[in-house]
């Protein structure tokens, strides 16, 4: 195991990190798939977390490590590319921001411990979690628009590299747009949150598709 090459492990958490993380948000409670509720309804989606405590912590850390372990493969990507060609510069730029969004995804997911063990019996106890849910959906916000920058910024830098899928990358940055846009609507607009945070979820997948096939590239390159 000590002597497995970078793009390799790169290549291997590129694949499995997101798939990891899409998992872990589907099944978390509040989720899509488990008490669904709309990310505007705190109430209901305070009782979800605190209704399902045990899949609220594990699907919490799943994101988290699904989130770090990808984003391990950007940083392998960007060290590929850096060589001076086609697309150095914006890789670089590309990965700290998908850096910063990665990050500010991984504190919204430790919030999650604090309201899956709230008291939904005593209403100081669900105060404290209102608040934090206000928190974590503002770090959910401003994350989401870097994470749509940065894999917008990334598709256009690997769409003009060779050893890549131009066209996937291409088709990357256009999911990304509207991504962006969505996000930047929803936030001008509360009404349109929820509508808007559902397209901007629903482009996740695209992501995690394009990361995958990215990770597959770096595993065979080893």
């Amino acid at each position: 195991m000590g002597s497995v090459s970078v793009n390799r492990l790169g290549g291997a958490c590129l694949a499995l990190g997101p798939v990891l993380s899409i998992i872990s948000f589907l099944l978390q409670p509040g989720g899509l798939f488990v008490e669904p509720v709309y990310a505007s309804n705190v109430g209901g989606s305070i009782t979800a977390l605190a209704s399902n405590p045990v899949l609220s912590n594990i699907t919490a850390f799943g994101i988290a490590l699904g989130l770090a372990l990808t984003l391990y493969g950007w940083f392998v990507i960007q060290r590929v590319v850096r060589d001076g060609g086609p697309g150095d510069a914006l890789t670089q730029l590309a990965v700290v921001i998908l850096a910063i969004g990665s990050i500010g995804w991984i504190l919204d997911s430790g919030l999650t411990f604090v309201m899956a063990d709230t008291d939904l019996q005593n209403p100081q106890s669900v105060g404290v979690s209102v608040a934090v849910y206000a928190v974590g959906s503002a770090l959910t916000l401003v994350s989401g628009l870097a994470i749509a920058l940065g894999f917008l910024l990334l598709g256009l830098a690997l769409s003009t590299r060779d050893e890549f899928n131009t066209i996937g990358a291409f088709l990357a940055a256009v999911v990304s747009a509207v991504a962006l846009v969505s996000l930047v609507l929803g936030i001008s607009s509360s009404s349109l949150l929820d509508n808007m945070l559902t397209v901007a979820r629903v482009c996740y997948f695209g992501w995690v598709l394009w990361a995958v096939s990215l990770g597959v590239v770096l595993f065979r390159k080893a």
